[in-house]
């Protein structure tokens, strides 16, 4: 049986996140995995795992980038860009109440960019958050998600500014398309600053082995009680652009990169996984691989579940993007298979037979 404060949780997201009352079907991702529905009597913890406070770390993905931010009295830093649509918001609303939920802090914050500032997130002291309030310090978690990286400024910044903002089209015709269009992305100039972006981005990624196993030490140690235990997750990031496609159907319109840059912010992107991953296993915790979903879903894609709009938001996890990696959460926390069916797994490229993600 819940609790009443679980009980009180599930009303209060229910109320702010009404789409979680949608059920939805799901379909087996591993056969060896049990099968998660969405709905019915079926339990998403046949492990029986229990985590009665949960904590979530990061950066803008943690937050969510979607407008429907969760209500003022709930975000007093609202320039922290918290949504309800964000994946441990909804991984909270959906699984809370299976693993025993009573606790859920959310310090994550779009406005932290690097490494050190989200370490930030995690000195704010050992108080609770009862549900169905929800607080921003850390707490004294025994389940904590991070999302790191894709606001570290060498890496999307800098590869925006020298990869993309700095295309320059004349358009020969009002339409817009490439072969109306004069560019700059064969200049010699371009390929070298892009180039020397993705070098940089490189070298950022080596350096910053240097910062985060301390970040990843302390989320595991920092506020434990005595005698208490606790799992961390740390989440990688999804390759933004597709891998297959030649032609973007808007990359003129919005300055995309040229498929080789594409194809070298990619192996950035995977690099960084990588080096995640290295030092998750390292500090015993556990890397959650959300790259798989968002198969032929990237930028480029028919149906990308990345913001495409050149917006502020471009090339971070939409709606649809942050519940994917939700569910890969919960892949690896409740250990279920889970593929709804509004998300197909194999939707198709558009052009290309399908190729292997680029690796290093």
């Amino acid at each position: 049986m819940f609790s009443f404060k679980s009980l009180c949780f599930v009303f209060f997201l229910l109320i702010t996140h009404p789409s979680i009352t949608h059920a939805t079907t799901a379909v087996l991702k591993r056969d060896s995995a049990p099968l998660y529905t969405g709905s019915g009597d079926f339990d998403p913890n046949p492990q029986h795992k229990v985590y009665r406070h949960y904590t979530a770390i990061g950066d803008r993905i943690a937050a969510g980038t979607n407008p429907d931010r969760l209500p003022i009295e709930n975000d007093t830093m609202y320039e922290c860009g918290r949504s309800v649509h964000s994946y441990p918001y909804t991984f909270a609303a959906e699984f809370g109440p299976h693993i025993s939920l009573t606790n859920f802090n959310f310090p994550a914050c779009a406005a932290n960019t690097t490494i050190l500032s989200i370490y930030d997130q995690l000195g704010s002291g050992v108080s609770l958050s009862p549900l169905p309030r929800i607080w921003y310090d850390f707490g004294q978690p025994d389940l904590v998600t991070i999302s790191i990286g894709a606001m570290e400024h060498e890496l999307y910044p800098e590869l925006r500014a020298h990869c993309m903002d700095n295309i320059k089209i004349n358009f020969k015709t009002s339409t817009i398309l490439a072969a109306n269009a004069d560019s700059n992305v064969d200049d010699p100039k371009y390929i070298v600053e892009c180039t020397d972006a993705i070098s940089a981005a490189y070298y950022h990624i080596n350096k910053s082995r240097q910062t985060v196993p301390e970040l990843f030490e302390s989320a595991r140690k920092i506020g434990l009680a005595p005698g208490q235990t606790r799992d961390v997750f740390v989440l990688g990031l999804p390759q933004p652009f597709s891998p297959t496609e030649n032609h973007c159907p808007r990359s003129t319109k919005l300055k995309l990169p040229p498929r080789p840059q594409r194809n070298e912010w990619n192996k950035v992107v995977v690099f960084w996984n990588k080096m995640i991953a290295d030092e998750a296993l390292r500090a015993g915790i556990t890397y959650v691989d959300v790259d798989d979903k968002f198969r032929w879903r990237r930028v480029c894609d028919r149906v990308p579940w990345l913001y495409d709009d050149g917006s502020s938001n471009f090339l971070f996890p939409n709606e649809k993007g942050e519940a994917q990696i939700r569910d890969a959460l919960a892949e690896m926390v409740l250990g279920i298979g889970i593929q709804r069916e509004e998300f197909p797994p194999d939707y198709g490229p558009l052009l290309e037979a399908p190729a292997a993600n680029p690796v290093l």
